[in-house]
């Protein structure tokens, strides 16, 4: 699992690799954390590189966004592969996430 982070203007995005399950979505959620600590209004999560995603992941997503709208903030998602786009799909967490395929897509409906 890989972390990255960088911002385009005002908005964050962070780029995740690999697995983002039980073992790590902690290593994930921390980081989430500190943006909510750092009030940011807008992020971006690229998950085109996650080969994997279970409850824990979902679950920490979900929280980042419950907490980004406590304040105002935005959070979309962007890359998903067909796999990691089915767990959403069977989960319905598409209809809850504003979820992109291009990364220049998601910037401009923030």
């Amino acid at each position: 699992m890989q972390i990255k982070e960088r911002s385009q203007k005002d908005v964050v995005i962070v780029d995740l690799t690999g697995e983002v399950d039980f073992y790590n979505s902690s290593k994930v959620r921390e980081r989430f954390i500190n943006l909510v600590k750092q009030k940011r209004k807008a992020i971006l999560i690229n998950l085109g590189e996650v080969t994997y995603i279970d409850s824990s992941g979902l679950a920490t997503l979900i929280e980042l966004m419950q907490k980004l709208n406590g304040y105002g903030g935005k959070l979309k998602l962007i890359g998903l592969n067909q796999s990691v786009r089915n767990i959403f799909e069977v989960s319905k967490l598409t209809e809850i996430f504003s979820i992109y395929q291009e990364e220049q897509e998601a910037l401009k409906a923030f």
